[in-house]
């Protein structure tokens, strides 16, 4: 069952598609989570900001590590 939906979420990642923006990936989560409401299933999403993150990293490091 896991395995199962991740491959389907990764079937939907859009970064490196042609034609496909953080627009398309945008109006994907809207029409599933509108669809799932409209047949009454329970619908959450969570979301996740990792931008703080790179806050963190030493850059003048950074080339000598990479």
């Amino acid at each position: 069952m896991f395995t199962k939906t991740v491959i389907n979420c990764l079937m939907f990642l859009v970064a490196y598609k042609q034609f496909h923006s953080t627009e398309t990936a945008l109006l994907k989560v809207h029409n599933d989570i509108s669809l799932n409401i409209d047949t009454g299933k329970v619908t959450a999403l969570a979301l996740l900001d990792l931008s703080a993150a790179f806050d963190t990293i030493d850059y003048s490091v950074l080339p000598d590590r990479l």
